[in-house]
């Protein structure tokens, strides 16, 4: 997982984001239906985050952290 964060920080985006997502098995189902999952980026890949979180979840939205920047992404599990 580490060399995963490392390759996001060098901007591979997309790409590395979705290998760390498989990576740690978002899309298993490991989180019930109506949970929540937040994911915090950079803002470079904020918005490509949240793309990809929309396959498995609803609700899906980028939200800016405490400095006014878009980074953190966050939706709802979808119901089975």
């Amino acid at each position: 997982m580490e060399e995963n964060i490392q390759r996001m920080e060098e901007g591979e985006g997309e790409k590395s984001f979705a290998e760390l997502l498989d990576e740690s098995g978002m899309d298993q189902g490991w989180l019930k239906p109506g949970g929540v999952v937040v994911v915090e980026t950079d803002t470079s890949c904020a918005k490509e985050a949240a793309r990809i979180l929309s396959r498995w979840y609803e609700g899906v939205e980028v939200r800016r952290d405490l400095t006014g920047r878009d980074r953190i992404a966050f939706g709802i599990r979808r119901e089975a």
